[in-house]
């Protein structure tokens, strides 16, 4: 989780496996980049429980 010019979240690695984000707000506000989550490079099984996403 980053507060930083990209995405909110960056999920970007194979290893990066079973993870569970519930009753999150993911906030997108003041970023440079147009998504507030990137899921990419091999990583799997992520889920989101009761999640908000602003941008």
């Amino acid at each position: 989780i980053g507060g930083h010019g990209g995405p909110v979240v960056n999920f970007a690695d194979s290893y990066i496996q079973y993870v569970i984000l519930d009753g999150i707000t993911f906030d997108g506000n003041g970023t440079s980049d147009s998504s507030v989550i990137s899921l990419w490079g091999g990583a799997n099984h992520i889920r989101f429980l009761k999640v908000e996403i602003r941008n």
